[in-house]
């Protein structure tokens, strides 16, 4: 196959920045009523990918996309989210010890009219891959006071005046170093 292959060939035959290989999940299904996450959890094991890095000095690049929409209406909420590898139990691409904030890959708060509001996260990580041991990677997300739910791809309203359902995209690329 084309990894086998990859792997025969060597690092040297590829230049630094030569993309080694893409893999992606994506997601059409709804997570509907997925709580209040008040402390970082998991989003759904479906937005999950693993990768296998072909070269150790390789960097990976982290893309995720996707909507959500939380039910306390008018209430504006901030909203953080970051890359978490499950493989090694770790934060991966969040910022520094600072205190007592949380270490996240983005944060975001948008204003709210009612519980239909959608938002929009676009997140982007770039780390070393360090080996070549096969990892997987998820999304964690967390919300800065409890007494809201979230609903991820689609709206909480079954409507077709505002109501949406969207994909949801996770890519990782390895990068040769």
């Amino acid at each position: 196959g084309v990894v086998m292959a990859l792997t025969k060939i060597g690092p040297g035959a590829f230049p630094s920045g030569s993309i080694i290989q893409v893999v992606a999940t994506t997601s059409t299904t709804a997570v509907n009523d997925a709580g209040a996450f008040t402390s970082f959890g998991e989003i759904s094991t479906n937005f999950r990918r693993a990768i296998t890095p072909l070269f150790a000095d390789s960097n990976l690049l982290l893309e995720a996309q996707f909507m959500f929409n939380q039910h306390a209406g008018s209430v504006s909420l901030v909203q953080q989210a970051k890359f978490y590898d499950v493989t090694n139990s770790a934060d991966v691409f969040v910022g520094e010890e600072l205190g007592s904030r949380n270490r996240c890959t983005i944060s975001h708060r948008a204003s709210h009219y009612d519980a239909n509001d959608p938002d929009q996260m676009t997140m982007r990580g770039f780390i070393p891959a360090s080996n070549t041991t096969a990892r997987t990677y998820t999304i964690h997300f967390r919300c800065e006071a409890s007494g809201t739910n979230y609903d991820f791809n689609q709206s909480h309203g079954d409507t077709t005046s505002y109501g949406f359902s969207c994909p949801f995209i996770f890519t990782i690329k390895e990068i040769k170093g």
